[in-house]
Formats: C-alpha cells, sequence, structure tokens
C-alpha cells in the first residue's frame, strides 16, 4: 500500500524547485564582503564617549560616604517600619473598597 502511494504522488526536488528558491539560496550561501573599519580609531570613538559618561556618572553620582550610612540593625529595623506601612497602607485601601 505504501509504494503505490509513493509512486502517486510527486516528489519536488532542488532541481525542480522555483528561479526564485534558487536566488535565494545562493543570496544565502554566499560568503559576506570583508567589512572595512579601522579597528584603533573605532576603539578611540567608541572609548570616548564612555569616558564621558562615567565621569558625568561620578559628578552627579557620588559615591556616599560610610559614615553617613545606618548600621545594619537601624537598616533592618527602617525596612521592617517600610514593610508594615505599606500593608497597613494596603490593608486600609481593602477595607475602603469594600466598604
Amino acid at each position: 500500500m505504501r509504494t503505490a502511494l509513493a509512486a502517486k504522488t510527486l516528489v519536488k526536488t532542488r532541481d525542480e524547485a522555483f528561479d526564485g528558491y534558487h536566488q535565494a539560496l545562493a543570496a544565502h550561501q554566499m560568503p559576506r564582503p570583508a567589512r572595512h573599519v579601522d579597528p584603533p580609531s573605532r576603539r578611540r570613538s567608541s572609548r570616548r564617549p564612555a569616558r564621558c559618561e562615567s565621569s558625568a556618572g561620578r559628578r552627579a553620582f557620588p559615591d556616599p560616604d560610610p559614615a553617613d550610612q545606618p548600621g545594619p540593625i537601624e537598616a533592618a529595623r527602617a525596612q521592617r517600619r517600610q514593610t508594615a506601612a505599606t500593608e497597613a497602607a494596603a490593608l486600609r485601601r481593602a477595607h475602603a473598597e469594600r466598604a
């Protein structure tokens, strides 16, 4: 049964494909053209904006003074207070929506 069905169906091969297929296949198989780029000048041009951005960032956001930072215990307490305040606000909103 299988051989009779296979004999009746047409099999398309690459040789019988449309011209557009052959053109697309040839374009896909072509090697990429070599790019003409001067690497040293390209490296210099890419470093310059990065240098400007990093110096501007340091001026805008200086490193915080470690003496001004709270200790780990105070930071944890502040975090708990913030969490409790957020939960309380959410509960108030939920109760207000039910009412």
